[in-house]
């Protein structure tokens, strides 16, 4: 996979996927925007052992998942508490922290792919454990 070697300038309102700071150029790779290739590079290491990680517990499927697709296509929304994660907690520890949260837990038999995986504010993905997500829909209200 290859970074793209053209910085271009950032829309209005962008804030980086990786680190959620805001700056002068950035960075595609991936189908995202980076702000800078530290970041981009960053993001490509956290998949890769987010997949080896699966693989050597056991997971029968498995995909190098990006977090930052999941957040998007979640909406930054939790799945369980319906709570909004904004991508400026990312990596704070709030509560509201947006995480990736497998829905049936690697350790019972899920994937690590796409249709396995939601947004979880670190609140529920903390409180859950590793339970099966299909009974917990009502976790926090």
């Amino acid at each position: 996979m290859k970074v793209a070697d053209v910085p271009f300038p950032l829309p209005d309102g962008f804030l980086c996927p990786e680190c959620g700071r805001r700056r002068g150029v950035s960075v595609q790779f991936d189908g995202l925007v980076y702000c800078c290739l530290a970041c981009a590079v960053q993001a490509k290491r956290r998949r890769w052992r987010k997949a080896r990680r699966a693989r050597r517990l056991g997971a029968y499927v498995f995909e190098v998942l990006d977090p930052n697709l999941v957040f998007l296509r979640d909406h930054y929304g939790c799945r369980w508490c319906a709570a909004r994660t904004p991508i400026s907690l990312r990596g704070s520890g709030d509560d509201c922290e947006p995480t990736l949260d497998h829905i049936i837990p690697i350790s019972m038999g899920g994937a690590h792919a796409y249709d396995n995986v939601c947004c979880s504010c670190f609140r529920c993905n903390h409180d859950r454990g590793v339970e099966n997500g299909h009974d917990l829909l009502g976790l926090h209200g």
